[in-house]
């Protein structure tokens, strides 16, 4: 182990020479990269014997940079003079035993540094890249004759578009010339980024991929400056931007790759929201995130024939700022394809990604791939066929919302029974809305109290800090004692408006916001809600038709609305696996009207449920039988949708 120690001892000698002697007027980390980076470039050209090993430091730097010449400040590597073939020797002599090589281990360091500084560099695995290329449809045996050309609008690590060229070099090393190769990756593989370092690692490991894979082949004669400019993607017109750079964004694109950022508009800063709200009408909208935009940028790029491929948040199939997106992909029917990742922790905590496939070539008729809950494995080997739906557009166009969720067979076919049978919405019949909201931090204390303090108290559902929304279960509410001052004057004064209180004193739903199953009950006392749960009126429609919010309530805690939320809007899942309940999905739900039997029914025994202190599990199973039926769901439906619940909402 005498070698590892040795080399720990080289590698801190060359971080200090970095730090003390301030070799670039860039971050430490930029810095650091461009060192380690351009000394593992060399000695991965001297592993494949395209630079002589005899000759000296200083010329093997010369060289290479003339070849790499974007890499390398040539007058900053002669303090390295000393430390390299030591490095080198070390490889050389252990490597083999070992598995180790210095300067690739170290690069790899530092790519995972930067991660965890949160510099943006985000790696996307090889394994998604891999399909997305594939189905895709890049490399194919015409790239290269046709100069068909790929771009990716955020390139961070540039791992896509180093697969894009290693697949490309594999496919056609045999066909065409290395300098033809080259020359068509030079001028039909680009990419974009706002920072630097992604910049610099982008063209680093396109550079690298060049050497790992033509080896003794390539010729460092030929000089390789990769297409990775510093830029805005975003700003269509960049005033910064280079020549170069504008004619790439004012040109349309065979295929757009990549791993757009997920940035929620709350956390924008204000350049970049004022870009996407003048450039990008379908998807700045609302509480929007900025992938949105990469996605209607990468779609406005794409030639008639184009295709897209994407990791994205999982939000995006039922989100209402992505509604116009939504509407237009499954309008000109572009959807191609959906995998679900969500749960292979691909990213941070709280992102549930899925791949998204485009393709401008498809037929009003063709139907959309969805693949549910694949893993890597899976996605590595393509054996998931039996997880695969092809489902019609229009099916989900006919939502409200546009809405797009991935079911199984069965899911799939209870769903499209249910809605094909609907002659409302939930929303036509009962509307949902937010309750009371504390904007800032402090707010609460001026108004929430344990007693009442004054005649405008109110009893406060919600009150009791970080105390969850247990006060309200299945057709029960467990008040814990706190009381609202409902001042509306000095809530106004304090900028942090309560709704009317009417909305609160008349009859309502009150549904929790986040819950495995739907948890919702009836209030006639007037129980006023902080914003963790919502509210449900009737609409004058109903009152038209004679529903009765005691009818609604019934569907809400049934399994089968249960059931169908959680497939519709899987997506809308947070850490724990809770769902979030919101009125633009609940609205959206499917709604029959009942014979007067089966309304006087369920009616009579949701009254017996509100009365009972605790949830009678015999009522409460009959209410979910005479909803079956209301909805002609089927004994073995019945027994799939059961199983779904006690498997995934159910703690």
């Amino acid at each position: 182990m005498g070698s590892l120690n040795h080399l720990e001892e080289l590698l801190f000698q060359i971080n200090n020479l970095i730090l003390q002697n301030k070799l670039f007027d860039e971050d430490e980390l930029l810095c650091s990269f461009k060192v380690f980076g351009g000394l593992y470039l060399t000695s991965c050209a001297e592993k494949y014997n395209l630079i002589e090993p005899s000759l000296s430091f200083k010329k093997k730097i010369s060289k290479i940079s003339r070849a790499f010449p974007t890499l390398y400040d040539i007058e900053i590597y002669d303090q390295f003079s000393q430390i390299y073939p030591k490095i080198i020797e070390i490889r050389n002599k252990f490597g083999n035993k070992i598995g180790l090589d210095p300067l690739g281990n170290l690069y790899q360091k530092i790519l995972t540094k930067t991660a965890k500084q949160g510099k943006g560099i985000v790696f996307t695995p090889i394994s998604i890249i891999k399909y997305i290329l594939h189905q895709i449809g890049f490399p194919n045996r015409h790239s290269i004759k046709d100069k068909q050309n790929i771009i990716d609008l955020s390139s961070g690590s540039g791992l896509f578009l180093a697969q894009a060229i290693d697949l490309l070099i594999e496919q056609n090393i045999e066909k065409f010339t290395v300098n033809e190769i080259i020359d068509y990756i030079q001028n039909n593989v680009i990419g974009f980024d706002i920072d630097p370092l992604a910049v610099y690692i982008s063209k680093f490991n396109l550079s690298l991929k060049l050497i790992e894979r033509f080896k003794e082949r390539y010729n460092l004669e030929t000089s390789f400056t990769p297409n990775i400019y510093l830029t805005n993607s975003l700003a269509k017109q960049g005033e910064e931007d280079i020549d170069e750079v504008k004619k790439a964004k004012n040109q349309h694109y065979d295929f757009v790759v990549g791993n757009p950022p997920y940035i929620e508009a709350k956390r924008m800063d204000k350049l970049t929201k004022k870009i996407c709200l003048l450039n990008y009408p379908k998807a700045a909208r609302g509480h929007f995130d900025v992938y949105s935009c990469f996605l209607e940028l990468g779609t406005d790029l794409l030639k008639d024939n184009g295709k897209l491929g994407y990791i994205i948040p999982s939000k995006f199939l039922s989100s209402r700022y992505s509604k116009e997106m939504r509407k237009y992909f499954l309008e000109h029917n572009l959807i191609s394809e959906i995998v679900d990742l969500t749960h292979q922790n691909v990213f941070r905590p709280a992102v549930y990604p899925v791949i998204l496939i485009l393709d401008k070539t498809r037929l009003k008729e063709e139907t959309i791939k969805l693949a549910n809950n694949v893993d890597y494995e899976e996605l590595q080997t393509m054996s998931f066929k039996s997880k695969c739906k092809y489902v019609s557009a229009d099916f989900f166009y006919k939502t409200t919302n546009k809405t797009i969720f991935l079911p199984d067979s069965t899911s799939l076919s209870i769903i499209e029974k249910i809605y094909s049978d609907s002659e409302y919405r939930l929303g036509d019949l009962v509307r949902f809305r937010w309750s009371i909201s504390f904007h800032r931090r402090g707010l609460r204390e001026h108004f929430v109290f344990e007693k009442p303090v004054s005649t405008k108290s109110r009893k406060f559902l919600g009150g009791k800090p970080f105390g969850g929304n247990r006060e309200v279960e299945r057709y029960g509410i467990n008040w814990k004692g706190y009381y609202l001052d409902y001042n509306h004057e000095k809530a106004k004064g304090m900028k942090n408006n309560f709704p009317e209180i009417d909305i609160f004193i008349s009859k309502k739903i009150i549904i929790c916001q986040h819950a495995l199953r739907m948890r919702a009950t009836l209030d006639a006392e007037g129980y006023i809600c902080k914003d963790i749960f919502l509210l449900g009126h009737l609409t004058q429609k109903a009152r038209d038709l004679n529903i009765s919010l005691e009818l609604i309530l019934s569907l809400l805690n049934s399994e089968l609305f249960s059931f169908m939320y959680s497939i519709m809007y899987s997506s809308t899942e947070i850490t724990g696996k809770y769902l979030h309940y919101l009125p633009m999905y609940l609205h959206d739900l499917p709604f029959i009207i009942p014979d007067d039997q089966q309304n006087e029914l369920l009616i009579q025994k949701v009254i017996l449920l509100l009365e009972q202190e605790q949830l009678n599990p015999v009522l409460d199973e009959e209410v979910d039988s005479l909803v079956y039926g209301l909805f002609k769901v089927d004994e073995k439906e019945r027994k799939y949708a059961k199983k779904h619940i006690n498997q995934y909402l159910v703690k």
